[in-house]
């Protein structure tokens, strides 16, 4: 799901946990 791969561990988990966020926020917003 995740698309930063080549990134060093960390960072691409900060960057996973964003875009799980937004896609969260986003379900969120279409269920109002």
């Amino acid at each position: 799901m995740c698309g930063w791969s080549q990134l060093p561990g960390s960072v691409r988990e900060f960057f996973c946990f964003l875009e799980d966020l937004a896609f969260v926020i986003d379900l969120t917003d279409a269920g109002t």
